[in-house]
């Protein structure tokens, strides 16, 4: 079974909001499951838990593994990378957001308001997409090549 590009970026989006994702080996089939314990406890029981169901059926399969979210180290390096992408005023106004207390929170805030937004969200996809290709790799998944 070969993993589509479609597949790729619809998986790398469930991660980028938070979601697991459960990718069974044999089939190719993958689940998105929010694992957090405080969105169940917001939710109410966890016997009105949204994503029970899914958690059944990736509990049944015999062959698979999971893609969590991408780790705050490769998301910082990644906001790095793409100042190399954009003006040299705006390069500064990256560097100097890095290197504040929360460099998440003011880069967002500075990409938000500026012309570069767009272009932010499809940078951040092409490296999400490009992590979920190396996780599906190291898991022995094959990718459909491009025609």
């Amino acid at each position: 079974m070969k993993i589509t590009k479609h597949q790729i970026h619809e998986i790398a989006e469930y991660l980028e909001i938070g979601q697991t994702v459960y990718v069974n080996k044999d089939t190719g089939e993958y689940i998105p499951i929010v694992e957090n314990d405080d969105f169940i406890d917001y939710m109410g029981d966890e016997e009105e838990n949204p994503w029970a169901e899914d958690q059944r059926t990736v509990e049944s399969w015999e062959n698979y593994f999971s893609i969590g979210k991408m780790p705050s180290h490769e998301g910082f390096k990644i906001m790095e990378a793409f100042a190399s992408v954009v003006d040299d005023a705006f390069r500064v106004k990256i560097g100097n957001a890095l290197t504040r207390r929360k460099p998440f929170a003011h880069f967002k805030d500075l990409v938000e308001s500026s012309d570069y937004r767009q272009q932010w969200f499809d940078f951040r996809q092409r490296k999400y997409n490009e992590y979920v290709i190396d996780e599906l790799e190291a898991n022995d998944m094959k990718i459909e090549k491009e025609v």
